[in-house]
């Protein structure tokens, strides 16, 4: 299985893979679901790993203590309590390029209220853990998308973007979220989802 659902920007470094980790992610609806798991479920090893298709929120980092897990959930109950319910509309794909391992994604068409919301996560989690588990790549530079293609070579990269240019895929969804999802991975064992955050506000 997949080490982390992000895999080109592994935001755990390999020498701590073995620790426990937690993630926080939004889930995208069951019709966006089953138009891209079409696609993920042939080019994005999270679909191999059952990951369902999501934007995540808080990228994959080490949990030392596990006992930290109930205030890090009290935290962020507290926090999504004060949210209210937003569209997400998903347009067109993007690309991220490295060699060996390049990643597709769906991009967001308006991405301040997930950074909104990643932001809201982060301010709950710094109670709890320095620097709240963020990397270089969360924070100012988060960048929410969802991922369709992930850990591809040269040649798996020009086959998914000649499909996705020639085969009348859709690439255009919306939905709304209500909810944020927190994932666990104990030591050497898969992602599961520990608990769901729903929105305080209507």
């Amino acid at each position: 299985m997949s080490d982390s659902f992000t895999g080109i920007f592994d935001a755990v470094s390999s020498s701590d893979r073995k620790q426990p980790q937690f993630a926080l992610v939004v889930y995208s609806s069951p019709e966006v679901s089953a138009a891209v798991d079409v696609i993920r479920c042939r080019y994005d090893p999270a679909f191999k790993a059952g990951i369902q298709t999501h934007i995540t929120i808080k990228r994959p980092a080490v949990l030392s203590n596990l006992a930290l897990l109930p205030a890090m959930t009290t935290a962020l109950k507290t926090a999504t309590q004060n949210l209210a319910p937003f569209r997400v509309e998903l347009e067109g794909y993007g690309l991220f390029h490295n060699p060996g391992r390049h990643v597709v994604f769906i991009k967001v068409r308006d991405e301040r209220p997930l950074y909104n919301l990643h932001k809201s996560v982060a301010q709950a989690l710094q109670k709890v853990l320095p620097n709240a588990g963020l990397d270089q790549f969360e924070g100012d530079h988060y960048h929410p998308h969802l991922t369709i293609g992930n850990e591809l070579d040269d040649l798996e990269l020009a086959v998914i973007e000649y499909e996705l240019k020639s085969s009348g895929y859709c690439l255009n969804f919306s939905f709304t979220v209500s909810e944020v999802a927190l994932l666990s991975q104990p030591s050497n064992q898969p992602w599961e989802t520990t608990s769901i955050f729903t929105f305080g506000l209507k």
